[in-house]
């Protein structure tokens, strides 16, 4: 069996032959990243013809490539067309010669290049996804020239990987409010190098403020540079890095600067074809030569579990962390980097038992065949117990260390300790801290009453439940400290604690996490934090509140949004209320609520779709009730153009029971005469209500 090629040959001396020059294994500038498992053995320039002979390696039996007829080389500018090939059919698929021959060697002919050409391209046509080698030596000071280039770019990637340890540990994780700068150089990059693709490049913050994941991206510069500014609010905060064609992470430095190089002639090289510069680079470095070699606790190993119990899932998640830990523990990396893995494991191991009924049944789909709708016969969905979840101790999950974890943003909602909490508890909380009157007797009564009947408040019940909901549920510290102090008792039996980090980041999260929603923090809400004895807690909430409120005046200004108000109380003349203001149009009209996830996230999703839509005639109408509180639903609606209403809970409701639609997100769809021509209840996706649309606009 012959050897398998890689692109990583070592140039041979120039070999000269009668009125000819033949390069072997030529060095090159670079190759696009779709050029994978071919190479160029051989080039040789004669009078009148360049040949070029090249390898292509094919794993497996099945695979197969083709060389287009609209191959060309440029040498000196000069664009030369192939002129036939040998080996091969030029447009016609090949394959491995045989079942245990893996490389395809053939031929392929071009004019004769001029005598003072030091480098040509290979361009196999200009198709984007087609092979391509740029800067490709034809000479022996040009490849001395690649030569000294890449054992330079090594010997970077050597000296960064080969961290001296120093034998100290991790340092402990401190909050603090301030800004990351990530830079970014890919070497050996063009243009075309991904097929002419201007590349996003992503990173992503978990943030334990708000158990929320921020992304911040950058388009790569035609030099191949990016930059990317991230807020963070711990000293050293692991990051999430897409890159194409890389998948990472790092630990970014609070008010410092990372960067990282790509070397993209690198991509098969053992050692990898990255490394880190900055002020975390050293720690950055093992984290990158560590990922390069970890072969343990892979998505594809917990979807390995075949058992049948959560005891199972338990020992099996607990295997996988172990044989990581033990994995990073034999790996020549300073002592940090197999702490800072360790967290890992934990905080890994943590987020899959948390979801350990979810991933179970996912294994059983994966080891019987079957889809992720597909009906499950006979599958028993497994039930968790005291002594499963004691995992939330032994992972130590309320320790500082954990907040180096990625996974740790989500912990105390994911593991339970942040329960969702209904109406009702909260209103019955009230009562047991005797704060409810004889009024909030009545709308405890009324609420349990539609709940056991199935049914929406009357007109006359939401005289009273809206502003008691209003004044007692909105924003109101009291009720945030009675939520507080429920969910702190599930975390309390959970850890076994009764204060640290869990807690702490249980009541920043409880306020901060409206800051998704565009919410600013209010005062109450601030004094709150003040009182906790972490001064990064209110000053990042100080800080995002004022970034909310700017923002909001910002959109404002721009307008493209209209406030509408309607008196109409039957279902029919609020509709000619609503659609008297877009006659001749199609008109989307979307049922929400500030609080409905839902509701936003097809919000969102049909954001890209509004310009077309409203271009070709279509007006977006969005309709929401007093349960979306007034502040909030302001400060929503400046980042969703068309035009909105905030009714009486009551006048909304009888639009629900015209057209039984029996909760939101609701859609009612009106035709260019004005009529209700579908209604349906759920997104559903984009697809089918631009359909919809369609069909509509086409009549």
């Amino acid at each position: 069996m012959k050897t398998i090629i890689t692109s990583a040959l070592l140039a041979l001396p120039l070999v000269a032959m009668a009125q000819s020059k033949v390069i072997e294994n030529p060095l090159y500038g670079s190759k696009s990243v779709f050029t994978e498992n071919i190479s160029i053995e051989r080039i040789e320039v004669k009078k009148d013809t360049t040949k070029i002979s090249m390898a292509s390696y094919m794993p497996i039996a099945e695979y197969w490539a083709q060389i287009s007829g609209d191959t060309y080389i440029v040498a000196n500018g000069q664009k030369l067309p192939i002129l036939k090939a040998e080996g091969i059919t030029l447009n016609e698929p090949y394959y491995a010669p045989s079942k245990d021959e893996h490389i395809r060697r053939f031929t392929l002919y071009f004019p004769e290049i001029g005598k003072d050409v030091e480098s040509i391209d290979f361009i196999e046509s200009d198709c984007p996804q087609c092979f391509k080698f740029w800067g490709v030596a034809v000479t022996e000071k040009q490849s001395a020239r690649l030569k000294a280039e890449k054992e330079a770019s090594a010997k970077a990637m050597d000296q960064a990987m080969a961290v001296k340890d120093d034998g100290k540990s991790l340092s402990e994780p401190k909050m603090m409010v301030g800004k990351s700068t990530l830079k970014g150089k890919f070497l050996n990059y063009n243009k075309d190098i991904f097929g002419g693709l201007t590349l996003k490049i992503l990173c992503y913050s978990n943030n334990p403020f708000t158990g929320a994941q921020e992304l911040y991206h950058a388009m790569l510069s035609e030099e191949g540079t990016f930059e990317i500014e991230m807020p963070l609010v711990l000293e050293n905060q692991t990051i999430g890095l897409q890159a194409t064609p890389i998948n990472t992470i790092f630990v970014a430095r609070c008010n410092g600067t990372e960067e990282i190089i790509i070397d993209l002639n690198a991509m098969t090289s053992a050692s990898g074809f990255w490394y880190f510069k900055g002020d975390n680079e050293d720690l950055n470095n093992s984290i990158a030569k560590i990922e390069k070699q970890r072969t343990a606790f892979k998505h594809d190993d917990v979807m390995n579990f075949r058992g049948t119990s959560t005891a199972d899932f338990k020992a099996h998640i607990y295997a996988l962390g172990k044989e990581m830990t033990e994995e990073v523990a034999a790996m020549d990396v300073p002592v940090k980097a197999k702490e800072y893995f360790s967290i890992l494991s934990r905080g890994r191991m943590a987020t899959c038992l948390n979801m350990a009924t979810y991933y179970m049944e996912i294994a059983y789909r994966q080891a019987n065949n079957l889809g992720y709708d597909a009906p499950l016969e006979g599958y028993q969905a497994p039930e968790t117990d005291a002594e499963f979840n004691k995992f939330y101790q032994e992972l130590k999950l309320n320790d500082m260390d954990m907040l180096y974890s990625n996974d740790y943003f989500s912990i105390p909602r994911m593991m339970g300790l942040c329960p969702q909490i209904t109406i009702v508890e909260i209103i019955e909380g009230m009562r047991a801290l005797g704060k409810l009157d004889e009024n909030g007797e009545k709308v405890l009564s009324i609420i349990k009453a539609t709940i056991a009947e199935g049914r929406t408040a009357t007109e006359e019940e939401n005289k009273l439940v809206s502003p008691f909901i209003e004044k007692y549920l909105v924003n109101n510290p009291e009720t945030d400290e009675y939520v507080y102090a429920y969910r702190k008792s599930v975390a309390e039996k959970a850890i076994g604690a009764t204060e640290g980090l869990v807690f702490d980041l249980n009541k920043v999260q409880e306020i901060c996490s409206g800051f998704e929603s565009r919410t600013p923090a209010s005062e109450a809400q601030i004094a709150q934090l003040e009182k906790m004895g972490n001064a990064a807690y209110a000053e990042y909430a100080k800080m995002r509140s004022a970034e909310i409120r700017a923002e909001i005046e910002a959109m404002k200004a721009r307008g493209g949004y209209y406030i509408h108000q309607s008196n109409e109380t039957e279902a029919d003349a609020l509709l000619v209320d609503i659609v008297k203001d877009h006659v001749g149009k199609v008109v989307f009209i979307d049922l929400w609520a500030t609080w409905c996830g839902p509701c936003k996230r097809g919000i969102e999703m049909m954001k890209p779709l509004e310009a077309d839509l409203e271009a070709r005639g279509v007006d977006f109408v969005y309709v929401t009730d007093e349960s979306s509180p007034e502040d909030l639903w302001n400060n929503t609606i400046v980042d969703m153009k068309g035009s909105h209403y905030r009714l009486q809970s009551a006048v909304l409701n009888k639009l629900k029971e015209k057209f039984n639609f029996s909760g939101i997100p609701s859609y009612i769809f009106i035709n260019k005469k004005g009529e209700v021509a579908h209604t349906q209840v759920g997104f559903g996706g984009t697809e089918s209500i631009v359909g919809k649309l369609n069909e509509l606009l086409a009549e």
